[in-house]
């Protein structure tokens, strides 16, 4: 009789455990996320979870950051001095080819937001018009490439 007693009380004391918990509003887990520039449509999907309450539904209370210098997030990252950093994909193969811990967690955006932009009364008209320094100089994408336009035209 007492071994069944206790087993009761045992079970009791267990939902109002369980009772308790769900109950009582438990501390949301901080998380800093670093964006790789001022908030703009590449961040929509943070911007829209953290707005609609869906960070704060799975228990985490997070932090967007954008940086004064949009080359810092994963450096910080790597240092420890936030949790998420948003970076272009090929600047973080050279970021870990410099020797920072950073590993790839999942893709904000699936396609590159790169584009190649003329002035709209200027003297390039299409690709094909483009030729040598004229195309060099202003052909850079991500801040870590460089493009020569004219291998574009002959494609």
């Amino acid at each position: 009789m007492p071994f069944r007693f206790h087993r009761h009380l045992a079970g009791i004391a267990l939902a109002g455990i369980l009772v308790c918990a769900a109950v009582l509003p438990t501390r949301a887990e901080p998380l800093t996320v670093l964006l790789d520039w001022f908030v703009n449509p590449n961040h929509a999907p943070l911007v829209i979870a953290a707005e609609r309450g869906y960070f704060a539904r799975a228990g985490l209370d997070v932090e967007l950051v954008a940086p004064a210098d949009p080359s810092a997030p994963p450096r910080l990252v790597a240092a420890g001095q936030a949790d998420i950093a948003i970076t272009y994909q090929p600047n973080l193969h050279l970021q870990i080819e410099e020797g920072l811990e950073l590993v790839r967690i999942g893709t904000v955006v699936e396609t590159p937001l790169n584009c190649l932009a003329i002035l709209a009364d200027g003297p390039i008209s299409d690709v094909g018009l483009t030729s040598g320094d004229q195309a060099r100089r202003g052909a850079r994408i991500g801040g870590c490439h460089k493009l020569d336009v004219k291998a574009c035209a002959r494609e």
